[in-house]
């Protein structure tokens, strides 16, 4: 029972990032869940596992920055989302910066442009 009471308590305290040993029990008691939102959102294990990344140097950087008007737990939440939509975004702009090449003439070897429509034969 007590040890419950201490994997809650890791959980629900962002710890002093200089302490590595309690960031490390605060990650892992935290990164279950953190990946799950994460992968709701992104649907990619490698892009969810960015976004928690990020999202916990941010619980770090900011912690002092936390209130205590919400749970933590909620704050984290909301700082995972954040972080997932931010890919999104980035990856949608990517998407639609490529999508310009489809628009530019194509050029052959000796740099002449190439007739991409109805060429005469």
């Amino acid at each position: 029972m007590r040890d419950d009471k201490l994997d809650q308590d890791r959980a629900n305290h962002v710890p002093d990032p200089s302490d590595q040993m309690a960031s490390a029990d605060f990650v892992r008691a935290n990164l279950g869940w953190m990946m799950r939102v994460a992968l709701r959102y992104l649907q990619d294990p490698a892009l969810a596992e960015d976004a928690v990344q990020s999202a916990f140097t941010k619980i770090f950087a900011k912690s002092n920055q936390f209130k205590g008007q919400v749970r933590i737990q909620a704050w984290m939440r909301r700082i995972v989302i954040n972080e997932a939509l931010m890919i999104l975004r980035k990856r949608k702009s990517l998407k639609e910066d490529n999508s310009i090449d489809l628009l530019l003439p194509q050029f052959d070897g000796w740099q002449h442009r190439l007739e991409t429509t109805g060429a005469n034969d």
